[in-house]
């Protein structure tokens, strides 16, 4: 396969991605809605199911494409253009992607608070973990290609996308398109360099970065009884940060 059918590849995926978290969203938004009959938790038990599976399969090709692509990169086979074409597309796919496991999660956090137990869930988390993995070895790929970003660049950076955002959502109350906005995906994108900026806007202004950190640590700190509650979110954070040094 040639790096182009490889690079057109991943743009499917991204759709797919895309795909799977309008999916979720909108199953657990009807699920929110209905009395949840016998019947209505059987349908949601099945699109739960369905979904998760897209999520396992999506793991699976896109780890397949990206060692397809590491090879060609290792091997000096991608030119200067086809190396920033790849490394666009998959940021933005494993923003896609991990936003799209996040909300899978919240439909399946969502039947399990009604007493409905998906099936496959451990096998979801599993593939969570191989995409986070996969996201790893990408980033580390590619820092290895161009120097690092200076520090203080990283926070310029950040905070300008924080102030976009803080902007732009001040009057939204939906927390869907609080985590869909531009800004936040690109702060997502920036990974683990995003953590410390992250824990200290929990420390002074605390505001919805929780999917963010969930997404960029795969980690959820926060008890069952606390969610809902932006500082004891907040304060869930904070502890798990100090114990991460942060």
């Amino acid at each position: 396969m040639s790096a182009a059918e490889m690079i057109a590849e991943a743009r499917i995926m991204r759709g797919t991605a895309e795909g799977i978290q309008k999916a979720a969203e909108e199953a657990e938004d009807a699920a929110e809605k209905a009395i949840l009959s016998p019947e209505d938790a059987a349908r949601e038990l099945r699109v739960a199911r369905l979904l998760i599976d897209y999520c396992q399969k999506l793991v699976a090709d896109v780890g397949s494409i990206w060692d397809r692509i590491r090879r060609f990169i290792r091997a000096g086979e991608l030119g200067e253009k086809d190396l920033l074409t790849t490394a666009r597309i998959f940021k933005r796919f494993f923003d896609s992607g991990e936003f799209a496991f996040t909300s899978v999660r919240g439909l399946i956090h969502f039947l399990q608070s009604h007493q409905l137990s998906p099936s496959g869930v451990a096998e979801f988390e599993a593939a969570a973990s191989c995409l986070a993995a996969v996201r790893d070895d990408f980033t580390e790929c590619y820092a290895n290609l161009k120097d690092p970003t200076p520090a203080s660049t990283v926070a310029d950076r950040f905070q300008a996308l924080a102030s976009r955002w803080k902007r732009d959502t001040r009057f939204c109350s939906s927390r869907t398109k609080m985590v869909d906005h531009p800004a936040y995906k690109e702060i997502v994108g920036m990974g683990p360099a995003a953590i410390p900026l992250l824990i200290e806007e929990l420390r002074t202004d605390p505001r919805y970065w929780f999917p963010a950190l969930h997404a960029i640590t795969g980690e959820d700190p926060v008890p069952a009884e606390d969610r809902g509650s932006v500082r004891k979110m907040a304060d869930a954070w904070l502890q798990w940060g100090q114990a991460h040094g942060f």
